[in-house]
């Protein structure tokens, strides 16, 4: 029985759909939206993953340098929101623009959200007694708890959230009203705190949510349970199979440099799991990948440096296109997934 037997995942749980089939029908792009632009920031799970606290972000790096236009040209503080403030926004740009990505790239832009955050907060917390900056925290939270509320209605986040977050930005908004001429005094801290709160309520839960649930890097903040049951299945349940299957992979193997070709990098990552042995991804984490071509995949088969090819039954892909003419198919494939068993003799 060969290991692609084994990944037949029709069974209860998976609503008879395979994992790996639904992921090719993706181009393997977990939960980022495939056509590139500003907007893909902004909606779905890329979203879910890395736009909690931009709206902050932005309004810091915007106020802070508005603020500190009359300082030195050497204003340390100036030049923390310049640094962090390009590490933004070149790294949004290149996510708007970048054909196919994956949501956990997104944590690039962690460190310069935190960073961002932590210095307007402290110039927050620095000029509480100030009404334009407690006005200015209460609308940011407000910008920020709408755009949250309209993230989670796009995923599947715990019941009580989406009442927390309206209620804690109405608290914040009547302390910032009924403390408007004051200066000192607990009120007024309240409603700064009660605006912050407002911003990271809903990035705190999901990240407690992220660790308790023991959520992986293909994992997204409150994601659907369809999601949740594909990528385990795909990222934990596979490996686990294909582990028990690895012995006869390393028969057909034939003491080959690599254990089989897998098209994507995605398949490969299953057949390897935590064995330390290679596999090689064809086309790269998508499948689509220009590499390795058609020519340098017929001169690893000439060579021997596989046998056992596992293509995603895409024949549009001149590269799978050559593995099924010229290899030998294995008919105990599971769909979507083919077996061809190539020599270096197919490579002529």
């Amino acid at each position: 029985m060969l290991f692609t037997e084994k990944l037949n995942l029709k069974r209860a749980g998976h609503g008879g759909a395979n994992p790996l089939q639904t992921l090719a029908a993706q181009g393997l792009a977990v939960g980022a939206p495939a056509v590139p632009g500003w907007l893909r920031l902004l909606v779905g799970d890329l979203a879910r993953d890395a736009s909690w606290l931009l709206i902050p972000a932005l309004v810091v790096a915007v106020g802070g340098l508005v603020a500190r236009r009359s300082a030195p040209r050497t204003d340390p503080a100036r030049a923390a929101i310049l640094l962090w403030g390009l590490w933004l926004l070149t790294f949004v740009a290149v996510f708007a623009a970048t054909g196919g990505i994956n949501t956990y790239y997104a944590a690039v832009l962690a460190p310069p959200v935190a960073a961002l955050l932590g210095i307007g907060g402290l110039a927050a917390w620095r000029r509480r007694g100030s009404v334009a900056v407690r006005a200015g925290a209460v609308a940011t939270a407000v910008a920020t708890a709408a755009y949250a509320m309209l993230l989670l209605r796009l995923g599947e986040p715990p019941a009580w959230l989406p009442v927390a977050v309206p209620a804690v930005t109405v608290v914040a908004v009547v302390l910032a009203v009924a403390t408007w001429r004051r200066v000192t005094g607990a009120l007024p801290v309240a409603a700064l705190l009660s605006a912050a709160l407002a911003v990271v309520l809903v990035p705190v839960v999901a990240s407690v949510a992220a660790v308790v649930d023991e959520r992986g890097v293909f994992d997204s903040p409150f994601q659907t349970a369809r999601a949740t049951t594909l990528i385990d299945a795909v990222f934990r349940e596979y490996p686990r199979e294909a582990a028990r299957v690895r012995p006869r992979l390393e028969q057909a193997r034939d003491g080959a440099p690599y254990l089989a070709a897998a098209q994507s990098a995605a398949v490969a990552s299953v057949l390897s799991g935590d064995s330390g042995e290679e596999v090689l991804p064809i086309g790269g984490f998508s499948g689509t990948g220009p590499v390795p071509t058609v020519d340098q995949l017929r001169a690893d088969i000439a060579r021997g440096a596989f046998h056992l090819a596992f293509p995603l039954g895409r024949t549009d892909d001149p590269r799978i296109a050559w593995i099924v003419q010229h290899c030998r198919n294995l008919p105990t494939a599971a769909p979507p997934l083919s077996a061809y068993y190539c020599t270096p003799a197919d490579a002529g």
